[in-house]
């Protein structure tokens, strides 16, 4: 592990024990009003697991980066909550602006951002294409925009103006969709950067099944 980190991991730790301690208000709303809700305390025990995980990562009990589980405790939490929100007959806005989904998408988000400082914080080079296709991503949904707008250039009563406004189309849709496959090409590359590299122990690990086989 590197040393300079460790400030982050412990600041992934703690945002993993406060998810964790939101479970115990998820719990009791789950247990409350005479019948348990087993699909609300399914969630919350889905999101505990992962907080739990994300927990230890952060204080240094796994080898392997803490990336992974930090995202998937952020993932349980964010989807959890609204799923379980949703089971607890929340309209779909009401679920957006709930203050639980609200403290619990703000604590996703910051193990996300916790998970990526200490990715790159192993690999800084690995910055650059992941700022690139952070770039590209937002280029795409800016062209999709333009190219929602664009469709409305179709009631116009020209041929030439329809005829314009197809090309038009179809070149936002082509760059729109290159865009995106060149934004999800560098962050995935940008995130393969930051793997941290097999060890002779895990080589000899994986070999072993071969082997008895």
């Amino acid at each position: 592990m590197v040393r300079s980190a460790r400030p982050i991991l412990l600041a992934g730790a703690a945002c993993s024990a406060a998810l964790l301690a939101t479970t115990l208000y998820g719990g009791s709303v789950a247990l409350s009003g005479g019948v348990i809700n087993w699909p609300v305390l399914g969630f919350e025990v889905i999101t505990a697991i992962a907080a739990v995980l994300a927990l230890l990562a952060g204080l240094g009990r796994f080898s392997q980066g803490p990336t992974m589980a930090f995202a998937c405790a952020a993932g349980a939490a964010v989807v959890g909550t609204g799923l379980s929100l949703v089971a607890r007959q929340f309209p779909p806005m009401g679920v957006l602006t709930h203050p639980f989904f609200l403290l619990r998408f703000a604590l996703a988000a910051a193990l996300v951002l916790i998970g990526v400082a200490v990715a790159f914080q192993r690999e800084p080079k690995a910055l650059r294409p992941l700022l690139t296709g952070v770039a590209c991503l937002v280029g795409s949904v800016v062209v999709a925009g333009a190219l929602l707008a664009a469709r409305g250039l179709m009631g116009i009563d020209s041929v030439f103006a329809r005829v314009g406004a197809v090309l038009l189309i179809l070149v936002l849709a082509v760059g729109a969709g290159g865009l995106l496959a060149a934004g999800v090409h560098l962050v995935v590359s940008a995130f393969e950067r930051t793997r941290m590299p097999e060890t002779e122990g895990d080589r000899a690990g994986a070999a072993e099944p071969s082997n008895a086989a």
